[in-house]
């Protein structure tokens, strides 16, 4: 790729959710100012998702694709949502064996997050109501609501690239690993289709889908080939 062109230049605001930021993209980004030293980076990172057009942003990137037609997108990478619980959680509340058994247990809500559909693997449906009568824990920021489940406060659904690590440490473990959600999402660099796709857009796409699209650590080295939405 045509890394490292100094011809490149301009200010390139970027909206993304904080968390992801934070563990993926913020360690990259010294290499990516060395590599382009005319360009100059505004992020903007929040868990709660920011408009991308009112508010004059060149990119943003969003575990999914927006029903907006003014929007056109490229796939960074591929994902999954997990239901996890802690170990001591699940000692002391038992393990659910189906989506209706978690109208028993505690749950975590993401403050944006809907009603989840679930499909078992003989077909039998389910779901996962994070706003149901029992759920006492409503939170809008990723990290934090990964600290309280691993804390023990109850079931809750995240993102396989938040949790990847702690599965694989155990201090997470996944519950109703049988149960997929009916549409699993994916990560998007998402800009306006009005938009020119600037070169200073253009070679950050090209660089995110290098050092993090091509291997996500998430997926364990499984290939994933970026594709485009219109």
């Amino acid at each position: 790729m045509g890394f490292g062109n100094e011809h490149v230049a301009g200010t390139l605001r970027l909206t993304a959710s904080s968390t992801f930021a934070q563990q993926y993209v913020l360690p990259l980004v010294p290499d990516f100012l060395e590599l382009y030293p005319g360009i100059n980076l505004d992020l903007r990172l929040s868990d709660m998702e920011l408009d991308l057009i009112q508010g004059s942003f060149d990119l943003a990137l969003r575990d999914s694709v927006l029903p907006d037609s003014n929007l056109k997108a490229r796939k960074l990478a591929d994902d999954k949502r997990l239901l996890c619980a802690s170990p001591e959680y699940l000692a002391k509340w038992g393990t659910p064996k189906h989506p209706g058994d978690l109208c028993s247990h505690q749950l975590i809500a993401f403050k944006s997050q809907a009603t989840i559909n679930l499909i078992g693997p003989d077909g039998e449906q389910g779901k996962f109501n994070p706003r149901a009568p029992g759920n006492r824990l409503i939170i809008d920021d990723g990290l934090s609501h990964k600290i309280a489940t691993m804390a023990g406060a109850g079931i809750a659904m995240h993102a396989l690239w938040s949790v990847h690590r702690e599965l694989a440490e155990g201090t997470l473990v996944q519950v109703l690993g049988d149960f997929r959600m009916d549409a699993e999402p994916a990560l998007w660099l998402v800009y306006p289709k009005s938009n020119v796709l600037t070169a200073k857009v253009r070679v950050f796409i090209d660089f995110l889908l290098e050092r993090i699209g091509n291997r996500p650590p998430w997926l364990e080295g499984e290939a994933v080939t970026p594709s485009e939405a219109d």
